[in-house]
């Protein structure tokens, strides 16, 4: 008869949870109620083991998708960011960063994919400076900009030469057309003045 690891005496179990990493510790801990609560793994992870969990059915379920639908969905499928240490959605992933060496499925040392990083990790840290646009999200292929005027980074509907979002390009366009009318109401004040006579004293001068 086999036998389960629920059928071990809770002693043992936890005696092995001490020697498991912490993929294995959560696993473990994930599978029935009592182990939840009760067993006690590393409080600490680092890149390598949520790349392990990463591969996860919950995290990856393309790999159960058919060959034409590999390519990440936004909010299904997660990868971790070595910045930031954290499993989420491929929304917040370039497109660039979930395939190639970095993706998933490379036969590449795992070294390479623990150099990838989410898109919010990318801009303030500075790997993706001002004007930089790219796609993301997955197979949605959403477009992606970092706004050159205020840094941050939006979406945009189309993969134009557009340098600025779509706030600040309102709002220079404003400015700029409010800078324009204050320069004609200057114009026509001072051509209103530039027909009037000299003051008497810049008249005495002159003389």
């Amino acid at each position: 008869m086999a036998v389960g690891i629920l059928d071990l005496p809770v002693e043992l179990v936890f005696e092995i949870a001490v020697y498991l990493n912490y993929p294995s510790s959560v696993a473990l801990r994930l599978s029935c109620r009592s182990f939840y609560n009760t067993v006690k793994g590393p409080s600490t992870y680092n890149m390598t083991d949520l790349l392990e969990m990463e591969l996860w059915p919950f995290y990856h379920p393309a790999k159960e998708r058919p060959d034409n639908l590999k390519c990440p969905f936004e909010l299904d499928d997660f990868f971790a960011c070595n910045v930031c240490l954290k499993l989420i959605p491929a929304l917040n992933f370039s497109n660039a960063m979930m395939r190639g060496k970095r993706g998933k499925l490379s036969n590449e040392a795992s070294n390479t994919r623990a150099t990838r990083f989410c898109i919010q990790c990318g801009v303030r840290t500075g790997r993706y400076i001002r004007g930089t646009q790219f796609d993301y999200g997955g197979i949605g292929i959403r477009h992606g900009l970092v706004c050159k005027c205020c840094g941050r980074f939006k979406e945009f509907k189309s993969t134009s030469q557009l340098k600025q979002c779509y706030d600040c390009l309102k709002f220079n366009n404003l400015l700029k057309e409010e800078t324009e009318r204050n320069a004609r109401i200057l114009r026509n004040i001072f051509g209103q003045f530039s027909g009037y006579p000299l003051s008497r004293k810049s008249s005495v001068q002159g003389a």
